[in-house]
């Protein structure tokens, strides 16, 4: 976890209201809460790393890529986010590209291509997305896909849903209409593979290059 020490007065008191708010409503020990008092007086990076440490050690915090969460009497609240959660694919262009589909746009990990494949030779299927990014796209939040090659992207809009699979090891595919098989990450996207930028498809099209895709859920 990176911590700046150039953090602002406003962050620092932020952090130190979380943990203070979280001691008294978890009435920890007269140890815990003076490591806590001394974070108020000098927040440092060193000292946010050592009150975390013992917040966590006594199920009191939880981390994960997407923030800082509490217990609650129904689960696990959030306290505060750090940032979209992220899955970044890596696959390869090819001349044989064809990018006439409409509805569809579809990463696979085989050289098989299709009217809407865009990037093959992926390091990732379906299947192989982290558990949490599972769970967040199974809450229909909204997903930004971006491509890259050379330089050169483009950025698609879609959305999870609780319907999806991911079962599919082979193929990740974001579709523009709702239809949902094991490759499917992503549904109603704002556009299909066809609907890429002219730039983009030239360089997809191009031999061997490598494709940078990035999945974000906010």
């Amino acid at each position: 976890m990176a911590i700046h020490s150039n953090s602002k007065t406003k962050n620092k008191r932020n952090f130190t209201y979380c943990f203070l708010n979280i001691c008294k409503e978890n009435r920890i020990n007269n140890k815990t809460n003076q490591i806590i008092m001394e974070a108020e007086i000098n927040l440092t990076p060193e000292r946010i790393k050592e009150v975390f440490k013992v917040l966590e050690s006594k199920g009191m915090i939880y981390f994960s890529e997407s923030g800082f969460y509490v217990p609650e009497g129904s689960g696990w609240k959030l306290l505060f986010g750090r940032g979209p959660v992220k899955e970044e694919i890596k696959a390869f262009t090819s001349e044989k590209l064809k990018l006439k589909d409409e509805k569809c746009l579809k990463i696979t990990k085989e050289e098989k291509i299709d009217d809407s494949t865009f990037a093959i030779k992926a390091d990732k299927g379906a299947k192989d997305l982290s558990t949490e990014f599972k769970n967040e796209l199974r809450k229909g939040k909204m997903v930004n896909v971006i491509i890259e090659v050379d330089g050169i992207k483009d950025t698609i809009i879609a959305f999870g849903s609780a319907d999806l699979k991911l079962k599919d090891d082979k193929s990740i595919s974001i579709r523009r209409d709702d239809k949902i098989d094991d490759s499917t990450v992503a549904i109603l996207s704002n556009r299909g593979v066809k609907d890429l930028k002219e730039e983009l498809k030239k360089k997809l099209k191009e031999k061997d290059k490598q494709v940078k895709i990035i999945l974000e859920i906010y």
